[in-house]
């Protein structure tokens, strides 16, 4: 039987899931529901860790290396914007600084 309270909303896949704090508690729900979940042939159930929730899921899909990239390329790209106000506020400062010291100089004369 399906559980309902550790449903969560998994930002990786944009859906509701299953999360479960550890891959034991995952495994222990394969083992005991594992024959009431529907799945297509040859299928068979995994569990695997999701970042993005910081849990365990379970899966019928084979293991695919670079899946749940999205989620880190999320986070690189806010590392990346972080970096480029960082750039552009030294930018305007700079900008600022020198529009001081014409000013100044224009007083100066």
């Amino acid at each position: 039987m399906k559980p309902t309270k550790n449903r969560v909303f998994c930002p990786e896949c944009g859906r509701a899931k299953m999360l479960f704090q550890t891959e034991k508690k995952a495994e222990g729900f394969i083992r005991f529901n594992g024959d009431d979940i529907p799945m297509p042939e040859g299928c068979t159930l995994r569990t695997y860790y999701c970042r993005a929730c910081g849990g365990w899921h379970i899966t019928h899909k084979k293991y695919r290396p670079n899946y749940g990239q999205f989620t880190e390329g999320v986070i690189e790209h806010y590392r990346a914007m972080m970096g480029l106000r960082q750039v552009e506020r030294e930018r305007r400062r700079q900008q600022r600084e020198l529009a001081l010291m014409a000013k100044a100089e224009r007083m100066a004369s």
